[in-house]
């Protein structure tokens, strides 16, 4: 039992120490979202993609840039 409650411990502690990681890793920005959403900014991970697209003009939006991806959202 107390192998088992270690060994939970032990993931817990990763499982935040990867969170804690990765909100140093995030900036909030509306780059994403300004012609469908413009009153809803969005935390976003710092990757290579965002680097590129984070110095993009407020009154550019992503409306003419490629689409990169597609989702459907239910309510």
């Amino acid at each position: 039992m107390q192998m088992v409650l270690f060994a939970y411990l032990l993931q817990l502690r990763k499982a935040i120490a990867a969170m804690l990681i990765e909100l140093d890793e995030t900036e909030y920005t509306d780059v994403f979202g300004r012609a469908s959403r413009p009153e809803a900014p969005q935390r976003v991970l710092q990757r290579p993609f965002f680097k590129e697209w984070r110095s993009l003009p407020t009154h550019e939006r992503e409306a003419n840039k490629p689409d990169i991806g597609h989702s459907t959202m239910f309510s």
